[in-house]
């Protein structure tokens, strides 16, 4: 059958970034002098702290993508572990590209199952890294027990046929699909970017009713574990 392939805008998975309250009464972040400074912690370790715990982690960009709110949110991976740092300011991703490698500072802040590195500070280092290579996923894998803990996990998913739902920029947008007997949700999050959610709508808008799809973009959470 005709392949369409999906946007992978990773905004396509990250829900869990809308509440900015908390944000604004937290302390200001810290330094990139105090980032050098500070020992690592691997970023598996990083997601078992508990939430506003100050951690620092080191890992491979994977994501950079527009909210709603004009910030950006940026996708870290380190091995099979990854995080996500939200309400970034887009003057500081402008020289930012998948493969690079930051260390970055700030507090541990689960929103819904999503973990997310709030408040967080970075600099990029001088190494570099291939693309993460996506973890493809079967429709045996679709159970709770296996995806615990792969949030932000640069996932693919092929083989996929629409079954119901459309993009309304608008608001937040399930899409519902099936791979083989199993049906599941693309979640199109009100909170990326209006540009981004456009471009996903007339995606959808192309798809038939004969043709497969293939994702590939960070797994979302947002209560329920989502593509």
């Amino acid at each position: 059958s005709t392949s369409s392939e999906p946007d992978s805008t990773p905004g396509t998975s990250q829900p869990g970034t809308s509440v900015t309250s908390e944000e604004d009464s937290l302390p200001p972040p810290p330094s990139s002098s105090s980032i050098s400074e500070t020992p690592a912690t691997s970023i598996a370790d990083a997601r078992k702290l508990a939430k506003d715990t100050t951690v620092t982690v080191e890992g491979v960009v994977t994501a950079i993508y527009g909210m709603a709110n004009s910030t950006h949110a940026i996708i870290l991976q380190d091995g099979g572990a990854a995080i996500t740092l939200p309400f970034i300011d887009p003057t500081l991703t402008a020289d930012l590209a998948k493969g690079d490698v930051l260390r970055a500072t700030g507090k541990i802040n689960p929103f819904n199952g999503l973990i997310q590195l709030s408040n967080s500070a970075f600099t990029k280092l001088s190494s570099t890294s291939e693309p993460i290579v996506p973890l493809t996923l079967t429709e045996a894998d679709w159970t709770v027990e296996y995806l615990e803990d792969l949030d932000g996990r640069i996932v693919r998913v092929e083989g996929l046929k629409h079954v119901s739902g459309t993009v309304d920029t608008t608001k937040n947008s399930p899409i519902t699909v099936k791979l083989g007997a199993k049906e599941f949700a693309i979640y199109v999050s009100n909170y990326i970017a209006l540009t981004e959610k456009e471009a996903l709508k007339a995606k959808f808008d192309s798809v038939r009713s004969y043709d497969t799809l293939t994702f590939e973009g960070p797994l979302g959470q947002y209560i329920d574990m989502q593509q």
